[in-house]
């Protein structure tokens, strides 16, 4: 496997924990997390990323505890996209080249001509070649989002965390995100671990889903064992149905509206 966790607890001083988390993902494999908000998504990639230390448990990669690998090392084997990374006010390009640091060499301190290129594959990739000059400050929180994906792409990852990485992004922007992370699935055996809202967008992309409620996993398995009628009632509180997509066949959920009371989730 990738990516293990097991029987992984951890929490904060406020009093939120996740409590006894099993998850596993292999190479060339996406597991989408989901829930509602608070129900510990945030928190469950921030384990995984090493941000946040078990007070029980463990977490994986390859087979070795991730508190035990150096951070370069680490670094140079999975890159991370969070919700709330600060990207400061340099250029795109500078921005995107920062993810190739855990490949210098000892006393590198400059680019070499493999870190443009990769730097350069990586822009092409998220389509943002043409923003390459423009200061990260002037640009929309979508365009944001392209760049902070492109310099985690420049680390030449094998396992790549995605927190909310179509957030701020249109429908077309979506998909566009979506469909090259499942090329890099399918064509480099990237192991993903992707957090998204949108049930469909989860449901399409992903490989298997962790459903999520209260610090605990309520269900782990395939799309079509997770998306299902009663248990998205019972974890959002919400009365959804749920059908088949007539081209992927895969679940895809339809809420039912006027008949949810904000915080029913949280009961």
């Amino acid at each position: 496997m990738m990516l293990e966790a097991r029987r992984l607890t951890c929490g904060y001083e406020d009093g939120f924990f996740l409590q006894d988390v099993d998850l596993a993902v292999a190479p060339g494999e996406c597991l989408g997390i989901i829930g509602p908000n608070g129900s510990g998504k945030t928190t469950l990639v921030r384990a995984l990323a090493r941000s946040l230390k078990p007070l029980a448990g463990e977490v994986l990669l390859e087979g070795r505890d991730v508190w035990s690998i150096p951070p370069r090392e680490f670094a140079r084997r999975v890159a991370v996209v969070s919700q709330d990374a600060q990207v400061g006010y340099m250029r795109v390009e500078e921005y995107v080249l920062l993810g190739r640091i855990p490949h210098y060499r000892p006393f590198q301190f400059l680019e070499t001509s493999r870190d443009l290129e990769v730097a350069d594959t990586a822009m092409e990739l998220t389509g943002i070649n043409y923003l390459k000059g423009r200061l990260l400050g002037e640009m929309s929180g979508g365009e944001r989002q392209l760049v902070m994906l492109a310099r985690a792409l420049a680390q030449e990852p094998r396992l790549l965390i995605l927190d909310e990485p179509t957030a701020h992004l249109d429908m077309a922007h979506q998909v566009a995100v979506l469909d090259l992370v499942r090329r890099l699935k399918e064509e480099l055996g990237i192991a993903l671990v992707v957090v998204l809202h949108d049930l469909n967008l989860a449901s399409e992309y992903s490989d298997g889903l962790l459903l999520m409620k209260g610090g605990r996993v309520k269900k782990m398995g395939a799309p079509h064992e997770v998306i299902r009628e009663d248990l998205l009632g019972e974890v959002y509180g919400v009365e959804v149905v749920v059908q088949e997509h007539p081209v992927s066949r895969r679940p895809h959920v339809m809420v039912i509206s006027g008949r949810t009371e904000v915080g029913s989730w949280r009961k």
